[in-house]
C-alpha cells in the first residue's frame, strides 16, 4: 500500500457522521458526555490532556499544555466533542477535516501515476502537515500533470521536485534493508528511510558500522552502494540491537499475492524453549503448523510458523501463538507510529488495569497507530463466518473518540504509552473491528492478556532497563515493507 508509506494517517477521522460541513460547525455549550466527564474527574482530564497534546504534535497545532488546558477550562469556545482525540476549536476542527479530505487527492494522483506511462516522472507524495497541511506532490520538472484540474483542494496543493523516481527510490530502500539483513557485518544498519525532498534513501547505522565503513569492513558491495546517488549514510543518535520485527509489524498466511495478513503481537518467552515467539489473532489461524511468511510473492520469504490459537465459540478472548523461524526473531518493542514516522519503543512491563475512559494506543500493519479511550469492558464480539461469539473482550473507542482500527491490524499490540519516556506498557491484543468497518469504524476490540492459556507457559517479554526513545530524535524504525 503505497498511501501509508507516505504518511497519509488520517484515513476515516472524520467520515460520515462526523463530516459534517464546515459551515455547520460552531462553539458549542452542550458538551458531549465524555467530555462532561473527563472535566469533572481530576484523573480522565489529565490522560485527555496528554492524549490532546499528542494528536496536536503529529498534525503541527498549537500543542502547548497552557493552551490545551485553557479550552479544557473553556469548553465553550470548542466544538463540544473530542474528534479523533483532541479537543478542537472551531478553526482546527474545519481544518481537519480539510487535511482528512486531502487523502481523496492523494489517491487520485498515486492512482493515476501507478497507471499510466508517466510513472517515471512521479517521485511519491505525502501530506506535510508541518508546513500547514499541504498535499506536497513530488513530480520531474517539466512534466505534465493532466491529473491538477481534478484535484479537490488545489489551493493546498504543493508541486515539488522529483529527484528520482518513486519506482526507483522503492527498489533502493528495498535493497539495502535486504543487503543489511543479509550479512551480519551490516547487522548494525538500523533502518533505511525515505526523504522525498533530497530524493534520498537515508540510511541510518550505529557509530561502529559507520567507522566499518570508512575502514571497507562492511560488505564490499554495500559499502560502495552507499557512495552512489540517492544514498546517504547517518549515524543513528543511540546504538541499539534492531532485530529484523517488532510487535505491529505484517505476516502474512502465504506466500501468494492475495494473502490474508495480519499483525505480529508482542513477543513471548516460552517456558523450555529458546526459540523466539510472538502472539497473534486467533482468527488470523487456519491451522496450527501453518507457515506465516513476511512478504508476499515474489519475494515470500517464510519466517515462521503457527503452533497454537484459541478461536471457539464462547471462548474469553482470542489468541494465537507464533514461532519464528531459525535465522528470524521478534524484539520485546512495538512499532509506534508519530506525525508518520515509525518508531520502535520498549516493552517496559504490563498494565493490566482495565478502566473506562483510560487511553490506549494499538499498532497494526494497515491501520498504523490509533490511541483513545476505553469504552467498554468484558463485551462480546460476533464473528459472522463461523457465527461464534467471543466474550470478554475490551472495547477501544467510540463515536466520540472513534479508534479506526482497519482488516489486518488483527494480532497487533494494544498498549499504553509513556511518550515523555518513549516507552509502553503491554495491556492486550487488538482482534475485532466495530461493526460497518471499513467503512464507517468507530472502535475495535482487544483481547486481554490474562485470556492467553496457562497451559502455553508463556509471558510477555520485557526490557529491563528499557531504552527511552525521544521520537523525533532517535529510535526510528523502517516499516516500509509492512505495506508491499
Amino acid at each position: 500500500m503505497r498511501m501509508r508509506v507516505l504518511t497519509l494517517v488520517m484515513a476515516g477521522v472524520f467520515a460520515t457522521g462526523a463530516a459534517a460541513s464546515a459551515e455547520s460547525v460552531s462553539p458549542n455549550t452542550a458538551l458531549a458526555p465524555d467530555l462532561v466527564a473527563a472535566l469533572a474527574d481530576p484523573g480522565l482530564r489529565e490522560d485527555a490532556i496528554e492524549q490532546d497534546i499528542r494528536y496536536r504534535l503529529s498534525f503541527a497545532l498549537d500543542a502547548r499544555r497552557e493552551r490545551v488546558e485553557y479550552l479544557y477550562d473553556h469548553p465553550e469556545e470548542t466544538v463540544g466533542t473530542r474528534f479523533a482525540g483532541a479537543l478542537l476549536t472551531v478553526e482546527e476542527w474545519t481544518e481537519m477535516r480539510i487535511r482528512n479530505q486531502l487523502e481523496y487527492d492523494a489517491q487520485l494522483v498515486d492512482e493515476y501515476y501507478r497507471h499510466t506511462v508517466a510513472r517515471e516522472d512521479y517521485g511519491g507524495l505525502r501530506i506535510d502537515h508541518d508546513a500547514g497541511g499541504v498535499l506536497a506532490v513530488y513530480v520531474r520538472r517539466g512534466a505534465a500533470r493532466p491529473w491538477e484540474a481534478e484535484v479537490q483542494h488545489r489551493e493546498r496543493l504543493e508541486i515539488r521536485d522529483a529527484l528520482i523516481s518513486w519506482d526507483r527510490l522503492m527498489e533502493l530502500q528495498t535493497w539495502v534493508l535486504a543487503a543489511s539483513q543479509g550479512d551480519a557485518r551490516a547487522a548494525s544498519v538500523t533502518d533505511a528511510r525515505l526523504d522525498l525532498d533530497r530524493g534520498e534513501v537515508v540510511v541510518g547505522f550505529e557509530p561502529p558500522a559507520l567507522a566499518g565503513l570508512v575502514d571497507g569492513e562492511l560488505p564490499a558491495g554495500f559499502a560502495e552502494a552507499l557512495g552512489r546517488d540517492h544514498l546517504r549514510a547517518e549515524p543513528v543518535e543511540r546504538p541499539r540491537d534492531t532485530p529484523a520485527y517488532v510487535a505491529g509489524n505484517r505476516y502474512h498466511n502465504s506466500a501468494t499475492s492475495d494473502a490474508q495478513y495480519c499483525s505480529f503481537g508482542f513477543k513471548v518467552l516460552r517456558a523450555g524453549s529458546s526459540d523466539s515467539f510472538a502472539l497473534g489473532a486467533g482468527h488470523c489461524v487456519d491451522e496450527v503448523t501453518d507457515p506465516v511468511y513476511r512478504n508476499t510473492s515474489p519475494n515470500n520469504t517464510r519466517v515462521g510458523e503457527y503452533r497454537k490459537k484459541k478461536f471457539h465459540d464462547g471462548s474469553w478472548g482470542e489468541v494465537a501463538l507464533i514461532r519464528f523461524d531459525s535465522g528470524y526473531s521478534v524484539a520485546p518493542r512495538v512499532k509506534h507510529i508519530l506525525s508518520g514516522t515509525a518508531y520502535q519503543l520498549d516493552v517496559e512491563g504490563l498494565n493490566t488495569s482495565y478502566t473506562l475512559g483510560a487511553t490506549r494506543c494499538l499498532t497494526g500493519s494497515k491501520g498504523g497507530t490509533e490511541c483513545g479511550p476505553i469504552t467498554g469492558i468484558d463485551v462480546d464480539s460476533h464473528y459472522v463466518e463461523e457465527d461464534w461469539t467471543i466474550q470478554k473482550l475490551i472495547k477501544l473507542g467510540n463515536a466520540d473518540d472513534p479508534v479506526v482500527p482497519m482488516k489486518g491490524d488483527s494480532g497487533g499490540p494494544v498498549y499504553s504509552l509513556d511518550l515523555d519516556r518513549g516507552v509502553v506498557r503491554a495491556a492486550g491484543i487488538f482482534v475485532s473491528l466495530g461493526p460497518d468497518c471499513p467503512d464507517v469504524c468507530r472502535y475495535g476490540k482487544f483481547t486481554k492478556l490474562s485470556s492467553i492459556p496457562s497451559d502455553w507457559e508463556v509471558t510477555i517479554a520485557i526490557v529491563e532497563d528499557p531504552v527511552e526513545c525521544i521520537p523525533g530524535e532517535y529510535c526510528l524504525l523502517d516499516d516500509s515493507d509492512d505495506d508491499t
